[in-house]
């Protein structure tokens, strides 16, 4: 080939090279783009209010100055309550990380630390350290419908007054 046909190749590929990049790079995100409608309806979580209506009816429920013992999906929305949303200012939040980082014991021990001066709440889900807890605390369901998983802990002596 020429020198001459070589130039002139180079100038209409350099021409087209953005259009050929340009279509190139949609081709490779027109299958997202073509998904984007379903893949939207699917994650979306907008109209889903179920940790409110959870952490409403566990508010609800405590009783005053409580303790609750909890894990940190459902410590985060309480925090949020009592912190942000100032409800509630009364309860002491336990999460796990906070038990280890303020040298708090086990479960048996914070329950034990708090039980006879506040009412201690556990929130667990089918924790084997409840297990732990038999012969020194009765636990059982608050009962809530949304919240099946708040049980309150008594000292075995209160529990059978």
């Amino acid at each position: 080939l020429e020198a001459g046909a070589l130039d002139a190749g180079a100038r209409v590929f350099g021409t087209l090279r953005p259009a050929l990049l340009a279509a190139a790079g949609l081709l490779l995100i027109a299958p997202s783009i073509l998904a984007l409608p379903d893949r939207s309806d699917l994650v979306d979580r907008s109209q889903d209010h179920s940790a409110q209506v959870w952490t409403d009816e566990v508010l609800g429920a405590l009783e005053p100055n409580a303790v609750v013992v909890s894990w940190w999906s459902y410590s985060t929305p309480l925090w949020y309550a009592t912190i942000v949303d100032g409800r509630r200012p009364d309860i002491l939040i336990i999460d796990d990380r906070n038990r280890l980082d303020q040298n708090l014991g086990d479960l048996n021990q914070v329950i034990e630390r708090f039980a006879a001066t506040r009412p201690v709440y556990l929130i667990r889900n089918g924790s084997t350290e409840l297990a732990a807890l038999a012969g020194r605390f009765e636990v059982s369901s608050v009962g809530l419908p949304h919240a099946p998983n708040l049980l309150r802990a008594l000292p075995v002596a209160a529990a059978r007054q």
